[in-house]
């Protein structure tokens, strides 16, 4: 029989201005990994982008494209992003003001 992952949503990170190198879940402990399956986006009065990373205070590394959002812009793509283990997961935006940042993700075992 297979454990079925539990879904979560990491608690919204709503910022007044661009952030860097931002921790959104963290690091799940030794011997697992994250996966993040939806990200949740939106974007206020400045446009701008925001780019998704795993390991935000070491090595990082870029997970998808960088996100061009427009004014007033918000969005729930699904994603499929299987991180190295024990890695936290986060974002940079730049050029933004007002922006609120999550995503949903579960946990495994490497």
């Amino acid at each position: 029989m297979f454990a079925v992952p539990v879904r979560r949503v990491c608690t919204p990170h709503n910022e007044i201005a661009a952030q860097t190198d931002h921790a959104l879940v963290a690091a799940p402990g030794a011997g697992f990994r994250l996966v993040i399956t939806r990200l949740l986006l939106s974007n206020g009065a400045t446009a701008g982008t925001i780019l998704f990373e795993a390991d935000t205070a070491v090595a990082k590394t870029q997970y998808g494209p960088t996100w061009h959002l427009g004014v007033s812009a918000n969005g729930a793509p699904v994603v499929h992003f299987v991180l190295a283990e024990n890695v936290d997961f986060g974002f940079t935006s730049a050029t933004v003001t007002t922006h609120s940042v999550s995503c949903e993700y579960h946990t495994e075992p490497v």
